[in-house]
């Protein structure tokens, strides 16, 4: 062999081991934080070869630790340059381009981690986050439903595509969405609390009331109020009287509710389970903080009626009326009240004032005063009010009409 051709292959030997040595000591020296002196082996690597991309590489991760994201982010980038097929440095540099709002240059990295790496569902998540910070949500949804293709076990994939669903009103993929994360996760509180809410506001109470208190039972302070207020108005429509009251009590003992709607919902929890001095006591609360809602008015005069007490009954009717003289609520629930006493003239005014003030009168407002018109023998009007019900959906006026008006 050439002796001028065995010497350049001598020196450029002598020259590899020269260089990967000091790599090796540089490497030694990062695992022992003296990052001062691992930078200098590395600077040292890259004057003696400016392509050993791993020298960058660590200088990227040392950067990283001392918190200089830029300095980090440019080492990573270098590597890159001196290896595009370097996976571990992309990763490094799109996480960086997330947190320095780089997204198009994120958006580069996950391009090329796409090409060269198999595990692309993990890429296409990243992606799908830069076009969400760059308000491309279209884009972000169709690489969620990528990484999904490609078998994810993200379940915050799924919840995210979710969130998008939801906001392109996309509503049997955004259950179908959460349904999944819930299946992957199944203390996903975020998920079960969505869909939840998703079921209570299209009046699936079963489902909602299985979801909603799933995540009570995991994060009960994480939503606030809100949790236990829907909870405790499932419970109420579905005539839980009981339970309802131990979330309508969560709510005013641990979050010091001042709505009047929680304390006069609590005090026809205790009217339906007979507690009749305590709901009184908690109506006189409800009043304190809302004096303009003839509803909670409206119960108390029924409660004052049932322990007996007519003459404070009468004032709160009245107090309903006089907050509201064209809300017909308080003219029916009172005229009612007449009724069961059969004070029938009394009701028919009510009711008569019911009817003028609605917008769309109600069936049961027709039944009633027919009723009472029926029971002081004014036969003509009673048919005509029942008629009316009738036409208006009022099961029981369709069942006494042909008895009555013959």
């Amino acid at each position: 062999m050439n002796k001028f051709l065995i010497l350049i292959i001598y020196c450029y030997s002598g020259f590899s081991q020269s260089t990967n040595f000091a790599f090796q000591q540089g490497e030694q020296l990062m695992k022992e934080k003296q990052y001062d002196e691992a930078i200098k082996k590395f600077q040292y690597v890259l004057r003696k070869d400016p392509y050993y991309y791993e020298a960058y590489y660590n200088m990227g991760i040392i950067a990283l630790k001392r918190n200089e994201k830029e300095k980090a982010y440019d080492n990573f980038g270098m590597a890159i340059k001196t290896n595009s097929n370097y996976i571990e440095a992309y990763e490094q540099h799109a996480k960086l381009s997330m947190k320095l709002k780089k997204y198009k240059e994120g958006i580069a990295d996950c391009n090329q981690l796409i090409r060269i790496n198999a595990e692309k569902a993990k890429y296409y998540e990243m992606r799908a986050k830069f076009y969400q910070a760059l308000q491309k949500e279209d884009k972000a949804y169709d690489d969620y439903l990528k990484a999904i293709n490609f078998k994810t076990k993200n379940p915050d994939t799924y919840y995210q595509a979710a969130l998008i669903a939801e906001k392109q009103k996309k509503y049997s993929d955004f259950l179908k969405l959460l349904s999944q994360t819930i299946k992957i996760k199944s203390d996903h509180t975020d998920a079960l609390y969505k869909r939840g809410m998703y079921y209570y506001t299209h009046q699936d109470t079963t489902k909602a009331n299985i979801d909603l208190i799933s995540v009570y039972a995991l994060k009960p302070e994480k939503y606030g109020e809100l949790l236990p207020v829907t909870i405790g108005k499932i419970a109420f429509h579905n005539k839980k009287y009981k339970q309802a009251l131990t979330y309508y009590n969560t709510v005013i003992t641990k979050y010091q509710s001042k709505s009047a709607t929680i304390w006069l919902h609590k005090a026809l929890c205790q009217k339906y389970l007979n507690q009749f001095h305590e709901a009184l006591k908690t109506l006189n609360k409800a009043t304190a903080y809302n004096k303009t809602n003839p509803q909670i008015y409206i119960e108390r005069a029924l409660i004052n009626d049932k322990l007996g007490k007519i003459q404070m009954a009468k004032n709160d009717f009245t107090k309903a009326i006089n907050l509201d003289k064209k809300n017909p609520l308080p003219y029916y629930r009172r005229g009612l009240y007449f009724l069961e006493k059969e004070k029938f003239d009394a009701a028919i005014t009510d009711f008569t004032k019911a009817i003028k003030y609605s917008k769309k009168p109600q069936a049961n407002y027709f039944f009633y005063r027919g009723s009472c018109f029926f029971a002081i023998h004014q036969k003509d009007k009673a048919c005509e009010d029942l008629t009316q019900a009738s036409e208006l959906g009022n099961a029981k006026a369709k069942k006494l009409k042909p008895e009555i008006c013959y």
